[in-house]
């Protein structure tokens, strides 16, 4: 490995043992997308249109793991300081797949509403509507890094992370970035899932008022979709904040605080975000209960 190019820069085996969690992070994450694009591509049963929004945030992380794993290689070499080719692409790349991935989700929960709550409006439930919604998911996503390029020294390679990204010491960009990538998306699908709850507590409590003597099947089964709904909120939640908090705490020190920031907590936000990602990708899709039953009948076959 080389030489670090600061006396108080971390160890090359702080390096080689958070490069190596990203890579077996990022493995796991690939290993349950691409299980769960096949498993959707090869069973009939599985064609639905939240099945084709779950494949496309699946094709997003996809991607982004697959930059995550590049990036970890690239800080493995000896030549790293100097061997970056087609870094500011990189970068935004980076920045692309992030947001892919963030609004994914965001579309998803926007499905969810189409049907419990605008159920009435056809052409909201449609194949060539979600199809739409994947494209102007990518559009957005191709469209945010385009600020940051034009701010000198915001996409590129941070050497304290040895990683080819948006840089936290470029305040402005990073805000940017943060707003756009994960609060934007991540309040959207907060405000729609809490309308859905909302929707969903008050068409059972008129059932309730309109049918005393209604049997407690109806009430378990909307208990249950209060339940999902708000798991969906929490994951997305837990997940958005692993490398998140971390990312804030970095651009705020930089810009308020004159004691330099710590050199691990530069890795340490990046690794966070790829286990992060990782673990919504799991999460995803243990909740996708048609996928995860013919897994499981697979595996009993095999056994």
């Amino acid at each position: 490995m080389s030489r670090n190019l600061e006396p108080n820069m971390p160890s090359d085996l702080f390096y080689i043992i958070n490069f190596s969690c990203a890579i077996i992070a990022s493995i796991i994450g690939l290993i349950f997308s691409f299980t769960l694009i096949l498993i959707i591509i090869t069973n009939q049963q599985c064609h639905s249109m939240s099945n084709l929004l779950a494949c496309n945030t699946s094709v997003a992380v996809i991607f982004y793991l697959i930059l995550t794993i590049s990036a970890s290689i690239y800080g493995f070499r000896q030549d790293w300081t100097w061997n970056s080719p087609l870094c500011t692409f990189r970068a935004y790349s980076f920045v692309v797949t992030l947001a892919a991935v963030c609004y994914s989700f965001s579309i998803q929960s926007l499905s969810r509403l189409f049907f419990v709550i605008h159920y009435k409006r056809r052409y909201l439930l449609t194949w060539r509507t979600h199809v739409i919604m994947i494209i102007f998911n990518w559009l957005i996503s191709s469209s945010i890094p385009m600020v940051p390029l034009f701010i000198d020294g915001s996409l590129g390679l941070e050497k304290e992370s040895r990683t080819c990204i948006v840089k936290t010491n470029a305040f402005l960009a990073a805000i940017y970035c943060m707003i756009m990538i994960i609060g934007i998306p991540l309040c959207v699908s907060i405000m729609v899932y809490c309308s859905i709850l909302y929707h969903v507590r008050q068409s059972t409590y008129r059932i309730l008022r309109s049918d005393q003597n209604i049997n407690k099947y109806l009430t378990i089964q909307n208990a249950k979709r209060e339940l999902k709904l708000v798991r969906h909120i929490l994951i997305q939640i837990v997940c958005a904040s692993c490398g998140g908090i971390i990312f804030l705490i970095n651009v705020f020190w930089q810009a308020l605080s004159e004691i330099p920031l710590p050199k691990p907590m530069y890795l340490l936000e990046i690794n966070l975000t790829t286990m992060g990602v990782s673990l919504i990708t799991i999460a995803h899709f243990m909740l996708n209960t048609q996928v995860k039953k013919i897994v499981c009948r697979y595996s009993c076959n095999c056994c």
